[in-house]
């Protein structure tokens, strides 16, 4: 019962990821269709640095005041768990930046055939791709 009285924010200046999700998963998962991989990383992300997962006690060796932090997801997916991974991946990546200009092209799709992507996803998107990659050389 103490935990329903209990809300967890992660930052108390900007909100997370995880603090929208703890917010709207439930009524999200009412309207859409969610698949067992989108239901264990919302999962993760919204157990993250919370009692869920628990938590540890560190001492400072410099004042000797001890600190208490709650454990990590470490999910591939969380922005609060990768910020130092994906950093370093970015880092790795631009030795592979060719030194000329290019365009970053983004293309979308109608929102009505949302639902039909998302059960569909390797089928869709390999399509997409290929169309996308047909049309740069037109």
């Amino acid at each position: 019962m103490l935990k329903n009285l209990i809300t967890y924010r992660t930052s108390y200046t900007n909100l997370t990821v995880a603090d929208i999700l703890r917010e709207y998963w439930p009524q999200y998962k009412k309207k859409y269709k969610v698949s067992p991989e989108q239901a264990r990383v919302a999962g993760a992300v919204m157990a993250c640095r919370t009692p869920a997962i628990g938590g540890r006690v560190d001492q400072c060796g410099e004042c000797g005041c001890w600190v208490f932090s709650f454990n990590s997801c470490r999910d591939r997916h969380c922005n609060q768990c990768q910020k130092f991974e994906r950093a370093k991946w970015v880092e790795k990546q631009k030795i592979w930046q060719l030194p000329i200009p290019y365009f970053h092209v983004i293309f979308t799709t109608d929102h009505a055939i949302n639902e039909l992507v998302r059960e569909n996803q390797a089928v869709i998107y390999n399509h997409l791709l290929g169309e996308t990659n047909m049309s740069r050389m037109l």
